[in-house]
């Protein structure tokens, strides 16, 4: 290693297996699996000194306690000899990774991941880098029950980055776009129905019914595969839905373009108030809203164009419409949505 490249920042890579490099250049494999998992969780949990006593039982649990501080001064040197001096601190009892420059992954990850629930499209930026950053599971290839915990945790972070990229770019009607994300997500968390529902919607916006109906197969296939079960029954309906309508136009060239009605007109400002209400809602500030006006005036359309706004965020709609009898509305928008078993 020549001089320049000893004193380049380490660059350590650990979403798909732990990578180290400096100066673009790759550095060599640690030379035991033991001196390998040392720097790994070092790393990890950068944020503290870790007594020897508590490294030697972690990483040698059955050994004696002797044994088990002689392998780790064994583990460190190994460790010293790839990374250089410089990276891990230590003195008699304690060590602790505290190089003087380097970067990190999963650091930038957790840095990016914090302002993801920001408003705005800040914070959609900051998922996407998320998205980028997760090349692959944390630490690919390590077993232990500390790495496992770890990995879960931040293979959550990365499906809600995605989830809310997905969210983002189909409200904003950028179909193709959020269709990417959801069909990642699906794959990813390949367990996860409203993931595959998420897919079936959009391919049936997007004017491919066949696909979205393959979606569900999928989602079928996969949770009978895996779990022995069948599909959720909105799933189900879902499918069925989309298998009695007709296919949404790929492509609309004006407003009026497949949409057998004339577009909303008038209120914008309107629609805007109620989409809003539906955006508390979903951040847990929920409420009633009352639509009131002469006949004709279009409340009820109002009320259909803000419902299909509702489930492009997710919502479950249920309609009543009102009757001569008491509770009449609520009675038959719960019957509408509610199985036996529910």
């Amino acid at each position: 290693m020549s001089v320049g490249q000893e004193n380049a920042p380490l660059r350590i890579t650990m979403f798909g297996g732990l990578r180290l490099e400096r100066g673009g250049q790759p550095l060599p494999p640690f030379s035991t699996h033991k001196a390998r998992a040392l720097f790994a969780y070092l790393v990890t949990f950068r944020d503290r000194r870790h007594p020897r006593a508590v490294l030697a039982g972690l990483l040698w649990p059955e050994a004696p306690q002797d044994r088990a501080r002689r392998n780790l001064s064994d583990a460190l040197w190994r460790l010293r000899r790839v990374v250089g001096p410089g990276v891990i601190l230590t003195d008699e009892d304690t060590l602790v990774f505290d190089p003087a420059d380097y970067w990190l992954d999963i650091e930038e990850f957790t840095r990016h991941n914090a302002q993801c629930t920001a408003p705005g499209p800040e914070a959609m930026a900051h998922c996407q880098s998320c998205i980028e950053l997760y090349r692959g599971d944390f630490l690919e290839g390590f077993y232990d029950d500390w790495a496992i915990r770890e990995r879960e945790r931040l293979r959550l972070r990365y499906l809600d980055a995605l989830e809310r990229l997905l969210v983002w770019r189909r409200d904003r009607g950028e179909l193709a776009q959020a269709l990417d994300y959801g069909l990642r997500l699906a794959a990813a968390d390949p367990l996860r129905e409203s993931a595959h529902r998420q897919v079936m919607l959009l391919y049936h916006r997007l004017g491919r019914r066949a696909a979205a109906l393959q979606q569900f197969e999928t989602c079928r296939r996969i949770l009978r595969d895996e779990l022995d079960a069948d599909p959720l029954p909105e799933t189900v309906r879902l499918a069925a839905e989309i298998r009695q309508s007709p296919a949404a136009p790929a492509a609309p060239h004006s407003p009026f373009d497949g949409l057998g009605r004339a577009p909303l007109v008038g209120r914008r400002r309107e629609r805007a108030d109620l989409l809003a209400r539906l955006d508390a809602a979903a951040a847990g500030r929920g409420g009633l809203v009352l639509i009131e006006g002469e006949a004709g005036v279009g409340k009820s359309r109002l009320a259909e164009e803000t419902a299909a706004g509702a489930e492009w965020r997710g919502f479950q709609v249920l309609w009543g419409a009102c009757r001569d009898a008491p509770y009449a509305p609520l009675a038959e928008a719960l019957t509408g949505a509610l199985t036996p078993l529910r």
